[in-house]
């Protein structure tokens, strides 16, 4: 394989591992909403606090393993794991 290609494969696992995670801790926050009811207010902050922590993260994963720049392959290999698989999860919880 080309070495020049190395670190921009392994850049893009590392993504696509951000979003598998990102999925897991959002099953327990979903899990967490069923066993403990609150009031549509507290579930609106508890997304937009998560969501900026993904976000926040997401650059941390760019800083660190990529020295800040932006590349397209690693914003799709995130969100591509986080909506399969919570779109899998969603369905076995649902069937639950």
């Amino acid at each position: 394989m080309n070495t020049t290609i190395v670190p921009e494969v392994h850049f893009f696992l590392s993504s696509i591992v951000f979003g598998a995670m990102l999925c897991a801790c959002y099953d327990q926050l979903r899990v967490f909403r069923t066993l403990v009811k609150h009031s549509s207010a507290v579930t609106d902050a508890e997304d937009i606090l998560f969501f900026l922590t993904a976000g926040l993260g997401f650059f941390g994963l760019l800083y660190i393993r990529n020295e800040g720049s932006m590349r397209w392959f690693a914003f799709f290999g995130c969100a591509l794991c986080f909506f399969r698989a919570f779109s899998a999860q969603r369905a076995k919880i649902i069937a639950f």
